[in-house]
């Protein structure tokens, strides 16, 4: 759960909520900006982003399972390996390394 300062930054990174949630790129950085649109080609292939960006959000998947490091990488790795994913490790890597730093971010 978010604490008062989290829930700053998740809201100066993310808008909305649900299905409308949208995640401001501005607060991105310059290194991380390739692996946002790497995440977004990817991670859109099998869901909506939104499943990706509530998550990171709130700390917590649809399914109530906390979505905390060790957790966020276990599901990449359930994602690689679904078919049709058209991930590669690599890809995963860098899309995790977004992941973990919005996560970050927000609970700082």
């Amino acid at each position: 759960m978010l604490g008062a300062a989290g829930s700053s930054m998740a809201a100066q990174i993310f808008a909305g909520s649900g299905r409308d949630i949208s995640l401001d790129a501005s607060v991105i950085p310059a290194y991380l900006k390739p692996n946002l649109e790497l995440m977004q080609k990817k991670c859109s292939l099998c869901h909506g982003l939104d499943l990706s960006f509530g998550s990171i959000q709130t700390g917590v998947t649809p399914s109530g399972v906390p979505f905390e490091k060790s957790g966020i990488q276990s599901l990449g790795v359930r994602m690689l390996r679904k078919p049709g994913s058209d991930m590669t490790t690599a890809e995963l890597k860098k899309i995790l390394e977004l992941i973990n730093w919005l996560r970050e971010e927000i609970t700082k």
